[in-house]
């Protein structure tokens, strides 16, 4: 749920690249080797378990092309990927609506085979 996928600096936003740095422990953008390490998009293989990935249409602090190349990757990879892109700007878990909920626990219903609930409000 608008998770950064691309942790090498590419399609940041100015105002999260300084949590990013700090997160990876560097300084700059340009001397960061943990980057492409921590980058989930750099890890990809045909033993990922199905992914779910949810993203605002205009979201203010991880760029939609983050999970776009990175859904890319994985479903050139053959992982099951299931990928929502949710109209507006909300982050993360802002963006759960009943809609949201629902198309996830259908996934992991698909995915785990576990019994549907419904949302709980």
């Amino acid at each position: 749920m608008s998770g950064p996928a691309d942790l090498s600096g590419v399609d940041v936003t100015p105002d999260f690249l300084p949590a990013q740095l700090s997160y990876l422990g560097c300084t700059s953008e340009a001397d960061c080797p943990a980057a492409i390490r921590a980058s989930p998009v750099e890890q990809v293989d045909t033993s990922d378990p199905p992914f779910f990935i949810t993203h605002s249409s205009e979201e203010s602090k991880i760029p939609l092309a983050q999970s776009k190349a990175f859904v890319a990757k994985l479903r050139h990879a053959g992982v099951d990927t299931t990928f929502v892109v949710v109209q507006g700007r909300a982050h993360s878990i802002a963006m759960l609506n009943d809609d949201l909920k629902n198309r996830i626990v259908a996934f992991y219903h698909r995915t785990l085979g576990a019994q549907p609930v419904g949302v709980l409000n």
